[in-house]
């Protein structure tokens, strides 16, 4: 490259005819420059010498030129010349290129590609579409999860629901959530519902942590849970610490104080007092240590002095539990 670093602009007459007429790298080097110059009429010289340019390279580096100048003339000409440029590429380059525009217009042309046979251009389709804030480019996300068959396509579109972060997305996901007998597919569906944060997703995820058996998963819909439920959820999720795991009660705690900290307390005041009562002098170190952990947890919710008198004396005399009463 010629090493130009200076500031241009469009009406620099040496650097038009560089961008036209030099050797490939002087091309190259021309539409880099143009792109930095902030003149909005550089895109349309820009858009010129794509049609004619022959290197791929130059193309690249044209078409991000055409993005850093951000001009609506501009992405319309990329749109315009997508259809006859035949390097996959370079077609995927002006695909993103429309996707970060933000802008509608470009939403049938970016779906279309949703359904091409290869699966990157599909994954880079979402990811485009998931850029546009749009209710139409939302409902191709959608239409596409539903329809596709693959785990990884799957994926690759609740990614993209989680990063557009549209409120149309709710409620077919709800419905898929509650059709499947994949649950593993239903606690991905339900972390995706916790990125749209909205509580019309909260009944349906709790049912499904009731419905669940496996601990890790359950831990995962709650989490989900704490990101989309309200403040009617704190009752039915204190029913569920006397039915799971120490290290489940620790997951519905932390989400009932997180969803609402006011109205959990007199739940979580109950509990506290019952589970100190019931405290297993036998039970495993690991237990008693998550145990701890847990009451720990309570009383700074709560606002209860700490005193280590209501552990049982065995746990005192364990090296390790005992430096967990004390810290």
């Amino acid at each position: 490259m010629l090493g130009l670093c200076f500031s241009v602009h469009a009406s620099d007459q040496r650097l038009i005819l560089q961008l036209s007429s030099g050797i490939h790298a002087e091309r190259a080097n021309a539409a880099y420059l143009l792109g930095m110059s902030e003149d909005p009429g550089a895109a349309s010289l820009l858009l010129n010498q794509l049609k004619e340019e022959p290197v791929k390279k130059n193309r690249l580096v044209i078409i991000e030129s055409v993005r850093k100048l951000n001009t609506k003339d501009g992405y319309s000409g990329l749109s315009s010349y997508y259809p006859d440029e035949k390097d996959i590429e370079v077609r995927r380059k002006i695909l993103k290129v429309l996707g970060d525009s933000r802008d509608p217009r470009f939403i049938e042309l970016i779906a279309k590609n949703l359904y091409n046979p290869d699966k990157e251009d599909q994954r880079l389709a979402l990811s485009s579409l998931s850029q546009i804030d749009n209710r139409e480019a939302a409902q191709a996300i959608v239409r596409y999860f539903l329809t596709q068959p693959s785990q990884q396509q799957k994926e690759w579109a609740l990614s993209a629901i989680a990063v557009q972060k549209r409120k149309e997305a709710v409620k077919p996901l709800v419905q898929c959530g509650i059709r499947t007998h994949d649950k593993s597919e239903r606690v991905r569906i339900s972390e995706t519902l916790a990125e749209l944060r909205d509580s019309e997703a909260q009944d349906a995820i709790f049912v499904w942590f009731q419905e669940e058996q496996d601990s890790h998963s359950k831990k995962r819909l709650i989490r989900s849970l704490k990101n989309v439920g309200s403040s009617k959820i704190v009752g039915a999720l204190s029913n569920e610490l006397k039915n799971n795991d120490l290290n489940l009660q620790v997951e519905i705690v932390g989400a009932m104080v997180f969803i609402d900290e006011q109205a959990s307390a007199p739940y979580l005041h109950s509990y506290y007092e019952e589970t100190m009562e019931a405290l297993d002098p036998n039970m495993s170190r690991l237990e008693a240590v998550t145990a701890i952990r847990l009451h720990k947890l309570l009383r700074q919710v709560l606002s209860i002095e700490e005193s280590a008198d209501n552990y049982p004396e065995q746990w005192k005399k364990d090296p390790v539990i005992s430096r967990m009463i004390a810290g």
